[in-house]
């Protein structure tokens, strides 16, 4: 806060579980691979912020970033191939397949 102005910031972490059965065909084979490189869940987090908003506004401006954050949960959690997108994305760039914050 400085003076009468906000500083607003909401962040949202949803853990989807690595699931060897969501991986693509093109995968399968390279499953223990996959597992072991991404761990048992990938974290996906999606973060708004806003500076210099009055103190009025503050509460209601914290309340859309929370409406439209929950609206992407179901949406991020249904995703069954999350994790194997992610694989055959660094892997299609030449990158090590990772795990951590997407």
């Amino acid at each position: 806060m400085v003076g009468d102005r906000w500083f607003v910031c909401l962040e949202a972490r949803i853990a989807v579980p690595v699931r060897i059965e969501t991986l693509p065909t093109e995968l399968t084979a390279h499953a223990a691979q996959v597992a072991g490189a991404l761990g048992e869940e990938i974290i996906f987090s999606q973060k708004e912020s806003r500076n210099f908003i009055a103190a009025s506004l503050a509460p209601g401006l914290l309340q859309d970033m929370q409406g439209r954050i929950l609206a992407l949960a179901p949406v991020i959690s249904g995703m069954p191939i999350s994790p194997a997108g992610l694989s055959v994305k660094n892997s299609a760039n030449g990158r090590p397949w990772k795990s951590g914050s997407v």
